[in-house]
């Protein structure tokens, strides 16, 4: 293992230590759920998941009022960003890169875009695993 490798490592570690357990989504307290698989430090992927609600709501005022509460429980839209972080063998010193892997909207596209654009004018040694997730979960908010 690399230093790079070594300090991607640790810091994951560091991260799962703040989490105790947490769902990433709970501790960040933003309302999506975010899962991280690592294998290994080179192969990271990231997978963002939200209900958002259709921004119309359909009501029926001819059928029971049970009936529109069931209706209305379907009305949620599951939108889902998988995404790769690629870790170059320079890093610290060179950002991480963000690849989207699957997606069922196309915000997700623009939070790559977005996250990548901004690590490539400004990027900092000091960012950890932990500062990088919450970087791209603002990206993928801005859009909203």
């Amino acid at each position: 293992m690399n230093r790079a490798q070594h300090r991607i490592y640790r810091m994951i570690e560091r991260f799962e230590e703040n989490l105790n357990n947490m769902p990433i989504g709970e501790y960040f307290q933003v309302p999506m759920k975010i899962t991280a698989k690592y294998p290994d430090v080179t192969n990271i992927t990231c997978r963002f998941s939200e209900k958002r609600k259709y921004e119309e709501i359909y009501i029926k005022f001819d059928v029971p009022i049970e009936l529109n509460c069931i209706i209305l429980s379907y009305l949620y839209n599951d939108t889902y960003g998988e995404y790769q972080i690629i870790v170059p063998n320079d890093y610290p010193f060179k950002p991480t890169y963000w690849l989207l892997i699957d997606s069922n909207d196309p915000k997700y596209k623009k939070a790559e875009i977005y996250q990548n654009v901004q690590y490539r004018n400004s990027w900092e040694p000091s960012i950890s695993f932990e500062k990088d997730i919450l970087y791209m979960i603002h990206s993928i908010m801005i859009d909203q």
